[in-house]
Order: structure tokens, then sequence, then C-alpha cells
């Protein structure tokens, strides 16, 4: 500002010569217009200072392509808070934090979100004002901000900051503009129709070149817009979803992760526009109810980056080496917003709020939770982070090998407890709350929250303080990922039983890497690995003892997004993903996995059947998927379960297959899926139905000697030694002491022939599963179930077994004395039990055996030694 005039010095726009000005006089007040890149015009105040005092007001004039014709746009100071754009009246405040000298509010005309209209394809073809924002008047602290009244509904908007000439997206921003029509912008040069396959889609983008047609590559800096935010676009009719949201209590929920696309786009009964999107997911319901689950954790759905950008800001395309597909971000790990829905994810891009919304409703209605995925350790565009570039000391972490820190592998870290950071991650996670009525977060990578600005591992992060106390919080359900990818630097980060801290660890659970880990060694046959096996059935009390919710605190997990499916875990020894851009070096080496005697697809005849030479593999490999399904299911905690595994959905070895739109990462519908898989659903869904009948299954107490018994293949010797791979458990009834579940899982090369406990009195053993028998054998009902006569039984090699007690009707006939043959198979006619073990037996919530100070100390002492002997 000039000391002596009072006026705002003229701008020199970035990489021009001096522009040729033109004063334009409106009333008491003149506006100064500038070329400024290309086609698009600015404006620079020139306020007469008695008007400033006087109304503090200004207007501008509309020019180039009008927000609407002869619209006034009267500009107002502003407010600092909130952050963002929000509503004072009928006008729209924006504010904005930029430890910068100067900014720019750019805004532009409502475009259609569908269809080819208004002749431009719904892109963004013009700025209609640049309003520089003066320090003296629009600035408090470094929040930018500034009331501007009259904006036409669907007004979009964007920043340009200190000297970067990109436009930048709001931080704060509640609506992104994206698609396949508008995704890529150019704003300088002469305008061109050019044909681009984007996203997929073959469509047609306008966009500005000095040269002759060019490709999709040769587009430099794409910016992305926010919409202003009105009232009417909040209104939505939740009708009675707030006495309707599930609640579910930890110990009772089955957690299905699932990517919104990925589980829609090959659904047969959903509409064309319906596949992809959170329309889809209501449609995709009636599948979720009959499998069995509560709660679905969806992969990101904050808008996110599909395409990467390379070091200098250009659009950076890539293709498969193997198959020549493009590859794109299809899990949504590369956060462009923190507020906004996918946009790509909405039938109507117009309405995406909205259908967010149906869906969450929808879900509610039929007692399914939801919970994010979210993203809260880096942002997109790896070599040039997009919006906080304004001031990155404050948003990123900074390290000696490079601009950035890259503690999340993805090319920056956000430095995530900055107060700054802090502020804008609590409020993202109240929107998601308040606005979109979410139950739950999953926090990806959660290691780097627990970081300070150096990457030094912190004891009582602010940020873990801040969410873990946050009242607007409290109801829902936080889960954490509980490392980062810091061991790749040297600096390893794994928090898993500690995360939260001693202050706030009751309020988080934790994705159980080392439930995981135990579990797919003892299954597949690794030695030494009995002990941990049990820790994980039990819950793991040397994780979550003193905790409020005991074993319900871990998620356990076979499989997820991140590394193998289920059904590559038993078939492929080593990752295989030749077919990513890096031909095979990225994705995790140790899987933990074994192929079971054959690396791969296994060879059919033209039937389609598997070769005879291969048929014993395939009967392997279905075991051992079965084994981690029981496995899963019969631990203490919280089970989760990764969309395609309940039917044995393959991503042919690739480990890592977050680059691919297509049937790789897709759920198999359709009848000749059912026909190929059906046995392995059948198999899921009673298993999940199964447990979520058994209160002893589910109870949020670990196991003690009050509930529970090890065994070996004699009753009450178990065999802890390295060599051993066998071990069975029963479950008793904790005010009797009467076992009322068998449970034993043999992991060695060789059938064991077993003794097995007896039941309780009156009762006898039935049997629910045997992973070595065939469908639908397999899995039984109680009402389907086979009595067991015999005291003994042979169980098969890799395979697991299950027996449930059950009480016999007085008057029903004896039955016959059976007992497991060499070929491991029951007769099928034995006389079915008439009547069972009653809800009163099973249901012993009343009985609170393990907050007594004795049954503590016991399991504690259970598990020091086990540690000691390790």
């Amino acid at each position: 500002m000039d000391p002596v005039t009072g006026r705002v010095k003229p701008h020199r726009p970035l990489g021009k010569a001096s522009p040729a000005l033109r004063g334009l006089s409106i009333g008491t007040k003149s506006i100064e217009r500038v070329n400024s890149f290309g086609l698009l015009r600015g404006y620079r105040l020139w306020p007469d200072p008695t008007v400033l005092e006087r109304e503090r007001i200004r207007v501008f004039e509309e020019s180039g392509l009008a927000l609407s014709p002869s619209r006034k746009l009267h500009v107002r100071p502003g407010y600092p808070y909130p952050l963002g754009t929000s509503r004072r009246g009928s006008a729209a405040n924006f504010a904005l934090f930029a430890n910068v000298p100067n900014v720019r509010l750019c805004l532009f005309p409502p475009v259609p979100l569908v269809g080819e209209q208004a002749g431009h394809g719904g892109i963004v073809t013009d700025m209609v004002e640049e309003i520089v924002l003066d320090p003296d008047m629009n600035r408090t602290g470094n929040v930018w901000h500034i009331l501007v009244e009259d904006l036409p509904p669907g007004a979009l908007y964007g920043y340009r900051i200190g000297d970067v000439p990109r436009i930048i997206l709001d931080p704060y921003a509640k609506y992104v503009l994206s698609g396949a029509v508008d995704m890529w912008m150019r704003y300088e040069g002469e305008m061109r129709e050019i044909p681009v396959e984007s996203e997929h889609r073959s469509t047609s983008v306008n966009c500005y070149f000095d040269t002759p047609k060019k490709t999709l590559t040769d587009i430099k800096f794409p910016f992305r817009l926010a919409r202003v935010c009105t009232e009417h676009e909040e209104e939505f009719d939740w009708q009675d979803d707030h006495k309707r949201r599930p609640r579910i209590p930890l110990e009772d929920l089955i957690i299905y992760e699932a990517h919104v696309r990925g589980l829609t786009m090959q659904m047969p009964q959903a509409s064309a526009a319906a596949r992809g999107t959170f329309l889809g997911v209501v449609e995709a319901i009636p599948y979720l109810k009959e499998l069995g689950i509560n709660a679905v954790e969806l992969m990101p759905v904050f808008h996110f980056e599909e395409l990467e950008l390379c070091p200098f800001n250009e659009l950076e395309l890539k293709f498969s080496p193997t198959t020549g597909e493009q590859l794109v971000n299809f899990w949504g790990y590369s956060p462009v917003s923190f507020f906004a829905p996918m946009t790509k994810y909405a039938s109507d891009k117009r309405h995406v709020s909205r259908e967010f919304k149906m869906m969450v409703r929808a879900l509610h209605a039929a007692d399914i939770e939801v919970i994010l995925d979210v993203v809260y350790n880096h942002t997109a565009d790896a070599s040039a982070p997009f919006h906080f570039l304004n001031d990155a000391k404050t948003w990123y972490m900074h390290d000696d090998q490079g601009p950035y820190s890259n503690l999340s592998g993805c090319g920056n870290t956000l430095n995530a407890n900055h107060p700054v950071v802090i502020e804008l991650v609590v409020a993202s996670l109240r929107w998601w709350v308040s606005e979109y009525h979410v139950d739950g977060f999953r926090f990806d990578a959660a290691g780097i929250l627990c970081r300070d600005d150096d990457g030094q591992v912190l004891e009582r992060p602010p940020i873990i303080e801040a969410i873990s106390t946050d009242p607007l919080l409290s109801s829902v359900k936080l889960i954490a990922e509980a490392w980062d990818a810091g061991a790749m630097l040297g600096s390893p980060n794994y928090l898993i039983g500690e995360f939260g801290g001693k202050r706030h660890e009751h309020r988080w659970m934790e994705w159980n890497g080392k439930w995981r880990d135990a579990v797919r060694r003892f299954i597949r046959g690794s030695p030494a690995m009995v002990r941990d096996f049990a820790r994980s059935l039990s819950g793991f009390f040397d994780l979550y003892a003193g905790r409020r919710h005991g074993p319900c605190h871990g998620v356990n997990f076979v499989a997820c997004h991140d590394g193998f499916t289920l059904a590559d875990l038993v078939s492929y020894d080593e990752k295989h993903n030749e077919a990513n851009e890096g031909g095979n070096a990225d994705g995790i080496e140790d899987n933990d996995s074994w192929n079971c005697g054959h690396e791969g697809a296994l060879s059919t005849g033209p039937d389609g059947v598997v070769e005879e030479r291969h048929r014993p593999v395939q009967q392997l490999r279905r075991r051992q998927i079965r084994n981690f399904i029981l496995a899963l299911l019969v631990s203490r905690g919280v089970p989760m379960l990764h969309m395609g595994d309940e039917v044995g959905h393959t991503k042919h070895g690739n480990n890592n297959s977050f680059c691919f739109d297509g049937p790789i990462n897709y759920l198999p519908w359709g009848e000749q899926a059912r026909v190929d898989h059906d046995h392995l659903w059948r198999f899921v869904k009673l298993a999940i139905a199964w447990r979520r009948s058994m209160r002893l299954l589910r109870r949020k107490h670990f196991m003690s000697w009050r509930d529970a018994v090890w065994h070996g293949v004699k009753p009450e010797h178990p065999d802890w030694s390295d060599q051993s791979r066998f071990i069975a458990l029963s479950l008793k009834n904790p005010r009797t002491g009467s076992s009322l579940i068998y449970v034993a899982f043999n992991a060695s090369t060789s059938a064991e022939r077993v003794r097995l406990p007896p039941p309780p009195t009156d009762h006898v053993w039935i049997r629910i599963a045997d992973t070595n028998l065939s469908s639908p054998r397999d899995f039984c009902t109680v009402d389907e179930a086979d009595i067991l006569a015999a005291d003994e039984y042979w169980v098969a090699d890799h395979s697991t077994l299950i027996l449930q007690a059950a009480n016999l009707n007085a008057n029903s006939e004896a039955p016959h004395a059976a007992e497991a043959n060499g070929s491991l198979h029951l007769s099928s006619d034995m006389p079915r039990a008439s009547s069972y073990v009653s809800a009163s037996e099973l249901e012993d919530e009343a009985y609170e055996p393990w907050g007594t100070e004795e049954a503590t100390q016991v399991a504690h002492e259970e598990a020091t030694q086990d540690r000691q002997s390790n």
C-alpha cells in the first residue's frame, strides 16, 4: 500500500511484462483491470480511503463470462473463522490460512456437471473475478478472509497465494469439482476442442493451448475448484436416523472392509448409473446383510487424486508394462480434500453429498455402521503438494533425504502435530460425524500422528489428545493402523498395544498386525508358533490388559487391501506385481503365505474343472482358507473380513493392486461367480451367523481359567513345544464350568487322533464344522449338525474342527455310539439333537469374573510364563 495515497500498489502478474492498465470508475470506488495468465481477467482494488472508512465495502462489476447478467458482487472484509466457506445471511464468507504476503480469490461461474451442456461439456472455461485481498482489511493473523454477497448458487472458487502461479484448492473445501469431463483444465493460451481419454471414459474437454492439438499428457498446471457452500445444499431429510443409528457394541462388531467402486462395479442388480457409486452401495445392502456383517469400513471416500503429477506439476499418465492398461490411484490413498466426498462416486456429481448421506441413512436403517478409512498422514501430489504448498514448513515434515520426509511411503508426510494441522484434522472429523453421520474412522498409517515435525516419536502427541478428548467425537469408534512406513527410513514406529498412550488407550482400537502374523504363520505350519497362536485366539492379554474393552481393542484380520487376498495367501509364495508400474519392485516381500505345493493358478480342463493332478492342491487350499476364517471368528476381539475373501477373489498374486481400476479390484458378482464360489460363500456366511449366535465367542473379556481350557491331543494336556502344530480349546460357561464349545486346529502335515474332553452332563457333542469335509458338510447349522457319540476324533492335517455341546430331548432316542473312522467322515444319517443349549447357558453377561483381582492375576501370570518361556 502506498503510504501517501493509501492505495494498493499495482500488481505485476508473474511471468508477464508490466500489464496495460485501464481504470474503471464505479461510483466512489475505482477498479483497475489487469490481464493475467492469458485469457483470465483479474481485478485489483484502488479504494478511496474515505469510502473504506465510511462503508468498508467494495463493488465489482462483472466482465467476460459473467456469473449472471448484470450481477454485482458486494464485498466486505469478512471473518477469519470458520475456515473455508460459510454462510453469513445471503453472503458467503471465505477464510484461508496462508502465511504469505498476498492472496487472491478466484471466482468461476457455475457449470453443469452432467452431460454435454452449455456448449462446453461442463468445463470451467474462464474466470469471472480475481479479487486481490487487502492485507490491512482482509487479514487477521495468518488468516485471509473476505465476505462476498450475491454469489449465484453453485459458484466455484479457488485461490492464488503468494508467488505460486497455480490456482489452489481451499483445504476446507466441502465440495470439489472433478470427474471425467472436468478433471484437467488449462488456463493459458488458445482454447481448442480435443478428444481425451480420461478416467477410462471417452469425452471431450475444453482446454487452452498455445500450439496445435495436443494429448492430455501435454496439459500443464491442472487445478481443482471448490463449490461455494449454500444453505440449501446442507438440507437433507435424515428421517429418524438419530434414533436408528446402530451403535453396535465392540464385542458384536463384524467389520467388512470394502471399496465403493470395487464393491459395486460388477453388481448385476445395480443400474449402470449406480455402479461404482454411493448409491450402488445402497443396492449392495441385501448382500451385506445376507453375509452377516454389521459394519462397513469404506476405503478412502475423501476426494482423492486418481492421476498423479510429475515433479513439474504436469499430468503424468502411467500404463501397465504387461497389460498396457492405464494405471490410476484406485484405492484412494491420495487425498485432495479432507472434507469433500469423492465426486466420482456420485451418479449425479451435483449431489454427491446428498448421495453419500442417502448411503449412510440406508446402511443405518439396515443396522450397519459406517466406518471411514481416513488418510491424515500425507496428501496427493508426491512431488508438488497441492494447496498446502503455500507454507510447506507448517503442513509437512522435512528431513535430509529431500524436500519432504517420506514416513508415509507416498512422497510426503503431513506435519500432524502442528496446531494448524490439528485444527484441520479435528474439523474434518467433526464434519463427517455431524454432517454425514458416520460411526467411526480407521486412521491410515496412524503412527505418523504420533511424530513431531522432525519425525521423532512423541509420548503424548497433541493430535491424539485432541481427537481422543473432543466431545463431538466421543461416541464414534476410532481405529488406528498403529504403524507407519518409518522402518524404511530407519525410524520404525510400531505402536500396536500402545496407541493412544495410558491416557487415551481406552478410546482407540487397533488393526492387530500381530494377530495377523501369528495366525498366518501357525496355519501355514511354521514351527514355534503355537503359543503366539493361542495368544491370538485369547485376545492378546499382554497387549490390551487394563483397557476398558479388553480384547475388543484389537481388530483381527487375516487379509486387507494391503497384501495378498485370502485366496492368494494360500496360492502364492511370492508376490507377482509385474503388471504394476514398478515391475514387481513394489509391495511387501514377506507375506507369510504358502502356495500349498504349486505357485499360482491351477491348470484346468476344457470344462473349467481343475485337472486331476492338481486336485489335492485345490482341496488343501480350500481347507486353509476355511481354517483362516474359523481362526478369525473364534478369536476374542473384533473380526474384519476383506471384500472378496468370502468368495475366494484372487488378484493373481498381486499384493499391491492400488493402481488398477478393473476386475482385479472388483468384487466378482453374477451367476458364474456364485457357481464358482458358492461353497466358500456358504461357509463364511454360516460361520459368521454362528459367531453372532454364540455369546461365548463375543465376550469383551480375555480368556482365562474361568472360561477356557487348553488341550492337546489329550484333554488338558496342551503341547506348547516349538515342534507342536496342534492346539485345542474348550470354552466354558463361567457360571457352571461346563464346556460348551470345543475347537481344534491341526496345522501339521498328518492327521491327529484326538481324545475329546467330555461334554457336560446330559449333553453330547455335535459337529458344527470340519474344514476337511466338503460342502455342505464343512459347516452345519445346529439343526443339521451330526451328533458325535465317540470320545475320539481324527482331525485331518491342515484342518479345523468345531464341536458344540447339545442337550438331548429326554424323549428322543439315544444316539448311536459312533466315532470317526479312517476316512475322517462320520455317517450323515446320525440322529440329530432335538434340543440344544439354552439361551441362559450361553448368555452369561450377568456374571463378570474378569473384574476380580484373582482372575486378573491368574491371567497375568499365565501371560508372563508364556513370555518367559519364549
